[in-house]
């Protein structure tokens, strides 16, 4: 790990254990740009990154989409099971705004035991 510090015009390098190397000017100038090149380098891989993170989110949630099957909910010892969720918010979606005798004929016909 180097230090660079600036004494009157001139650029001295500080290593660890405290050695002193004073720096001209072409050889500051190269360091600048290998800093540049290796924080572009950074910036590139993060951007590359996020974006092929955020493609492969939106490619799993359309797979998942049409992957979906709405079934019926079954009932087992009374109590009505469904094997999605998205099963069980398209029955509840019919059944929310339906009239207390439509409600209660699905009851009926399922077998739902009533808590």
């Amino acid at each position: 790990m180097f230090k660079y510090a600036k004494f009157i015009s001139k650029y001295v390098k500080i290593d660890f254990f405290g050695k002193h190397e004073i720096l001209s000017f072409g050889q500051l100038k190269i360091i600048m740009m290998k800093n540049k090149l290796l924080n572009s380098i950074l910036a590139c891989f993060l951007v590359a990154s996020i974006s092929c993170r955020e493609e492969t989110l939106i490619a799993n949630e359309t797979s998942n989409a049409n992957d979906i099957e709405i079934k019926e909910g079954t009932v087992k010892d009374g109590r009505l099971y469904f094997p999605n969720k998205e099963s069980l918010q398209v029955t509840y979606n019919n059944l929310k705004d339906a009239e207390d005798e439509v409600i209660a004929n699905y009851v009926d016909a399922k077998n739902i035991i009533s808590l």
